[in-house]
């Protein structure tokens, strides 16, 4: 169960198991993924197995997406997908910084508050993580390289 198929988004990637221990490394593109990955491949496994994952950024290309975001946060109308106009410019950055630095898969996770019926939040943040690939797409970014998810 651990060998997921995102483990194609590592460049230069090993997987050993030694007995108990197992470890990964290799790069990615960008955080999300290095993430993604790590919960991926802790999860499911018997306690008697130690994993070490050892994944690095790739760290010229996330750095133009790092700089592109800067901390900042892509914001919605209140209990909706619908996006802010700071959440236009933010997007309207990373859209330029995505063409820069080229096919390079990205993985677009929506988030809610803690407000509200989870369900209902659940469905809400794919809303706007698909609003965010829409706006992105509209923007030149190639929909092949979006995917999106919801948590």
């Amino acid at each position: 169960n651990s060998i997921q198929p995102d483990l194609k988004n590592i460049s230069k990637g090993k997987l050993d198991i030694n007995g108990t221990t197992i470890s990964l490394t290799g790069k990615v593109d960008t955080q999300i993924t290095k993430t993604l990955l790590t919960q991926q491949i802790m999860q499911g496994k018997p306690t008697i197995y130690k994993v070490q994952p050892q994944i690095e950024i790739s760290a010229s290309e996330q750095k133009v997406i790092d700089q592109a975001l800067g901390n900042r946060i892509v914001e919605f109308e209140s209990g909706s997908a619908i996006l802010t106009p700071t959440g236009q410019k933010i997007l309207d950055e990373m859209a330029l910084a995505m063409n820069k630095v080229g096919n390079k898969s990205v993985r677009i996770i929506g988030h809610t508050d803690s407000q509200g019926n989870a369900t209902t939040n659940l469905g809400l943040s794919l809303q706007r993580a698909n609003a965010v690939r829409e706006y992105l797409v509209a923007k030149g970014v190639n929909r092949s390289l979006l995917s999106t998810n919801g948590l």
